[in-house]
């Protein structure tokens, strides 16, 4: 129960420092992703590890239950439940954590773009040469 609880506190920590919205940490949002993704790991492992101790203790209680002792005797309580359910709880987030994180989508053309203006996307330019003979001579501008 004491290493759910050590791991639950570190995937917290870790969780948090993956997160999209904190400038804590990494910068890079893959590097954030891959941080996330271990922090809801550690989740469902502190989920887990909590699991086993309560249905550990919870085997020990019905394996010695005898119903002709008189004396104080242990039998399942309120804390098994809450222990079961707040281990379900714990794996559960730790599940939508890893699921929700995804990296960014790969583009299938190259990240080398080549931008071009509109009058060059558009094809060739058309270039109107007139004759010489029907060019109006710098006199008659003026």
């Amino acid at each position: 129960m004491i290493i759910s609880i050590l791991l639950g506190f570190i995937a917290a920590v870790v969780s948090l420092l993956g997160l999209k919205c904190t400038n804590v940490g990494l910068s890079d949002e893959d590097e954030k992703v891959k941080v996330a993704v271990t922090g809801g790991f550690l989740f469902i492992l502190g989920g887990l590890c909590s699991m086993v101790a309560v249905s550990w203790y919870a085997a020990m209680i019905t394996a010695q239950f005898n119903p002709l002792y008189t004396e104080t005797k242990y039998e399942l309580g309120d804390a098994l439940y809450l222990g079961w359910a707040g281990s379900v709880l714990c794996m559960l987030g730790g599940i939508f954590l890893t699921c929700s994180c995804k990296g960014k989508e790969k583009q299938e053309y190259s990240a080398n773009k080549y931008r071009y203006s509109a009058g060059q996307a558009a094809g060739q330019q058309q270039i109107y040469t007139e004759d010489a003979e029907t060019v109006p001579s710098p006199k008659e501008y003026i």
